[in-house]
């Protein structure tokens, strides 16, 4: 039977779709040089990067924006478990099941539906916490279309 952490890892979050322009205007959906990324203002060099970076944005701002059922969504960060670096991906793996609250015991004890449930709840905390993110550099972007094209734009928010 798989773990709660291994079908959570097979997920690919998603986020709400109003945020898609961010991920266009800074990161490349499948990577690219490094020149490449700086001639066009791509901070990150793949899509997952920007959503972890906008998951613990919304973490340390604690804004928690869960996805309406009825919201339209986007999913074009690939499955958790092939985000990269790994010691990183396992950090926002540990501060989701921390956020989440579970004892971590009882996942010992948890029936296959229990774990199915549970990793989807888990991933839900991500994307809460990623629009929480997003709505930040959203509201960054609103305030000055440019601001978030500074060197250092990105590091300072996580400093402020």
């Amino acid at each position: 039977m798989d773990t709660v952490i291994t079908k959570f890892k097979i997920k690919e979050p998603r986020f709400a779709e109003r945020y898609e322009h961010l991920f266009a205007r800074y990161s490349r959906k499948w990577g690219g040089s490094e020149q490449d990324r700086l001639d066009k203002v791509k901070v990150f060099a793949k899509n997952y990067e920007l959503y972890m970076y906008a998951f613990f944005l919304g973490l340390k701002h604690d804004r928690s924006i869960p996805l309406g059922s009825s919201e339209k969504s986007k999913s074009n960060v690939m499955r958790i478990e092939d985000w990269r670096p790994e010691a990183l991906r396992n950090h926002l793996v540990a501060c989701t099941l921390v956020k989440d609250g579970t004892p971590f015991r009882e996942y010992d004890f948890m029936t296959e539906d229990e774990i199915n449930k549970k990793s989807t709840e888990l991933k839900e905390i991500v994307e809460a916490y990623t629009n929480g993110g997003l709505s930040i550099l959203q509201e960054e972007f609103e305030e000055d279309k440019k601001a978030l094209d500074e060197p250092f734009a990105f590091t300072e928010l996580v400093f402020e």
